[in-house]
């Protein structure tokens, strides 16, 4: 605890154990865990309150380094620390940010949430209750500079510095380096006349200023002896020493002599001595008064040594320097010369690394980066420390950042409350910043665009009525005082009344056209599930009947017990023994005898009383199905009559082989004279000797020689194929048949549903003959 005056490396604080040094002598002791421990102990301060040895200008006790945050609801700062007020020793205090403090002294503010003028009502930092257009808290009326440029301060008259010229040179006073130009005098830019510059105290011929009341004489006391020695900056050799060691130029006869070492009155060093007893003579000591260090490799003042445990692998590896206790001002860049002297965040300083703006902060490098003291803002003298990381220096003096400890943005209005730095402002929540909000007070939970605006704040074609009430949402800018309560002008109500019909008619064909798709869907799924087993096209049974005029139709439905049409979804139907016959005389079919009468009469629908037996009824399931039935009162297309009893066939022993069923058109034999068997009336031929016991019927031929051609019959006729009691039913079908072809269904999808709806395969070609356009 050495603490005299000229000892090496005092003691700043002989009675605190908890700190010892001092480095910018404010009283406040450089350990920041120690007693009263100095928040800028690189920067002379003597603020008490919120931070201890920092600069106060004013003297009140808060610190210039002033920060704070905003209330996203209200606008208004909360949390401040430091002076918001630092030239004035009575405020410090200022939430509406208006440059009003809150104690109750001078002009304080009378609208503390509220930012407000000089002249406000109703007192200082109250809003102005009449206009003012340029801002400078003056009303219009008593406005003598209307335009007073925005940031600057106004007078009472309402000027600001650049709008006066307090002196009359034609140099306003916010550029006026000699503001009392005397009349009639002129000045330069700087307004400064030669009267004000062409001065030289000491007469030793170098002036005091230059043009622009710059100092030039750096030396302005020199005597009239040392006239003629003196340099451009107006000093002679008796008033410079250049080495710093105590003795003047004009004495020194060793002008480069290392500094802090012992010389002699020549300016030359004693030989032998060691003044700062670390082992090395004055002579080879790179710092002579300082035990810590007595290397300098890279020349740049700062030795190579360090004290700083964390450093030991990083320079051992360097292989320069040692560690030592407590080492002075050590190099941090030992191989680049450097003029470095501080860190950011006020850190222990760094020393003798480049710097490239000389703020005294060292350039960010691989081994000194910003989170361990570089420079933030490398070639920015007025910045170097970024608390927050949003890119606005903590000095909040120089486009600083105002909240630094909360990242900000810009304040690209400068028209307030938002400063640099802080968070943004947005008064209702929607996610567009208030500066950029053009619709404020939004609802909650609302969809904006990037304007803030949501549709019932929106009239996006100018027309008074709102977007989400706006049923012509594009009215000419011309028409807007034609709109009704809807928005809409005449001429759009007319035009959406075009639209609606013509919508009407797209969406009329937009039905049939996905009608028209859906039936053609389902007909291509009907025939997929068919495999094929109906002949959509029947030509080739189209040959089969023109061969035999007498030929039966064959049905897709197969055979069975009912006469309801039915169809089979498999390729075959179940075999079916061929039933027994009766010893009565079977149809035959022979040579036509005598020729025909025109066309057979036919029986129409079901027999109506049991059938006297095989040889009337034919063989069960035989019975050739029909189209919509005939009997008296209507029915649907495809629903048949219940046949009557029929004779139950005898199955043989053997079954037939599985084939598929061909439905043939059957004879009857003579009419039995049997008088209580019902006659069915059938189709005659002539007869061939009836076979002996039990046969199958087949088809037959002639017993003419066989012809090598086939001859194809004439188209039969309506009377051919369908009864008197089938025209309805028959003119039915053949509009629909039409319908369908019209539509676009083919030929072989309306020849399925005809059969599918009971008519048979000649019967549904006949129809679909006649729906053909």
């Amino acid at each position: 605890d050495n603490d005299s005056q000229d000892a090496w490396n005092r003691d700043a604080f002989p009675l605190d154990g908890t700190q010892h040094t001092d480095s910018d002598e404010d009283g406040y002791g450089d350990n920041p865990d120690g007693n009263n421990a100095d928040d800028c102990p690189l920067i002379w301060g003597n603020s008490t309150f919120d931070k201890t040895g920092c600069t106060d200008t004013d003297g009140d006790g808060h610190s210039n380094i002033y920060t704070y945050d905003i209330n996203q609801e209200s606008g208004l700062r909360e949390n401040e620390v430091g002076d918001a007020l630092p030239d004035d020793p009575n405020q410090w205090r200022d939430r509406d940010g208006d440059g009003f403090g809150e104690n109750s002294v001078g002009d304080w503010d009378r609208c503390v949430d509220v930012p407000g003028a000089l002249l406000g009502v109703p007192g200082p930092g109250c809003p102005m209750p009449v206009g003012d257009e340029d801002g400078d808290n003056i009303p219009d009326e008593d406005d003598l500079c209307p335009e007073t440029p925005e940031g600057e301060t106004a007078n009472t008259d309402g000027c600001s510095p650049s709008q006066i010229d307090t002196d009359g040179d034609t140099v306003f006073d916010d550029v006026d380096i000699c503001p009392n130009t005397p009349t009639n005098e002129i000045a330069n830019s700087v307004g400064c006349s030669s009267s004000q510059t062409d001065i030289d105290t000491d007469g030793d011929g170098v002036n005091d200023v230059d043009a622009n009341a710059d100092q030039l004489d750096m030396c302005p006391n020199t005597v009239e002896a040392d006239y003629g020695e003196v340099d451009e900056n107006g000093c002679a050799p008796s008033q410079l020493d250049t080495d710093g060691d105590g003795v003047t130029n004009d004495l020194d006869l060793c002008p480069d002599t290392t500094s802090g070492a012992t010389v002699t009155a020549e300016g030359c060093i004693v030989v032998g001595a060691d003044t700062d007893d670390d082992g090395y003579e004055d002579a080879f000591d790179a710092f002579p008064s300082d035990p810590t260090q007595w290397h300098d490799t890279d020349g740049d003042g700062y030795g190579d040594n360090w004290g700083e445990l964390d450093w030991n692998d990083f320079r051992e590896a360097l292989n320069i320097g040692e560690w030592v206790y407590n080492a002075q001002e050590p190099d941090a860049c030992p191989l680049d010369s450097g003029t470095s002297w501080s860190a950011n965040r006020q850190l222990l300083g760094l020393y003798g690394c480049p710097d490239t703006d000389g703020d005294g902060v060292p350039d960010p490098t691989v081994d000194w980066t910003t989170d361990n003291g570089a420079d933030f803002f490398p070639n920015d003298p007025m910045q170097y420390g970024d608390i927050d990381g949003d890119g606005f220096g903590d000095n909040p003096d120089v486009n600083g950042d105002y909240c630094p400890n909360q990242p900000g943005f810009a304040d690209h209005d400068e028209d307030g409350p938002h400063e640099n730095g802080c968070p943004p402002l947005d008064a209702d929540n929607d996610g567009v910043y208030n500066s950029l909000d053009q619709c404020q007070a939004t609802v909650a939970n609302t969809t904006v665009d990037s304007n803030g605006c949501a549709e019932y704040q929106r009239d996006s074609d100018g027309d008074y009525v709102k977007d989400d009430k706006d049923l012509c949402p594009n009215t000419p800018a011309q028409d807007s005082n034609l709109v009704d309560i809807d928005g809409c002008t005449p001429s759009q109500l007319e035009g959406d009344e075009g639209t609606a019909l013509l919508g009407g008619s797209m969406k009329n064909i937009a039905i049939g056209f996905g009608a028209f798709l859906g039936i053609a869907l389902i007909m291509l799924v009907i025939r997929r599930v068919r495999g094929g087993s109906i002949d959509w096209d029947d030509d080739e049974g189209d040959d089969f009947y023109d061969e035999e005029d007498d030929e039966d139709d064959w049905s897709p439905f197969g055979s069975g017990a009912s006469t309801t049409p039915t169809k089979s979804f498999s390729d075959t139907q179940p075999s079916r023994s061929p039933p027994s016959r009766s010893p009565s005389p079977a149809p035959s079919r022979g040579p036509p005898m005598g020729g025909r009468q025109g066309p057979p009469t036919r029986s129409r629908g079901p027999p109506s009383t049991q059938s006297a037996g095989p040889s009337a009824a034919g063989p069960p399931g035989s019975s050739r199905p029909r189209g919509p039935a005939r009997s008296p009162g209507s029915s649907k297309p495809g629903m048949r009559p219940s046949p009557g009893p029929s004779a139950r066939p005898v199955q043989e022993s053997s079954p037939a082989p599985a084939s598929p069923v061909r439905k043939t058109r059957r004879t009857a034999a003579p009419t039995s004279t049997t008088g209580d068997s019902p006659v069915r009336k059938t189709r005659k031929t002539s007869r061939s000797p009836a076979p002996s016991g039990a046969a199958r019927k087949t088809r037959r031929t002639a017993a003419a020689p066989k012809k090598t051609s086939r001859r194809r019959k004439a188209n039969a006729s309506f009377d051919d194929l369908f009864g008197p009691d089938e025209k309805a039913d028959f003119d039915t079908a053949v509009s629909s048949a039409k319908e369908r072809l019209i539509v676009g269904d083919s030929e072989q999808s309306v020849l399925a549903r005809l059969q599918s709806e009971g008519w048979n395969v000649k019967q549904s070609k006949h129809i679909l003959g006649q729906a053909r356009p």
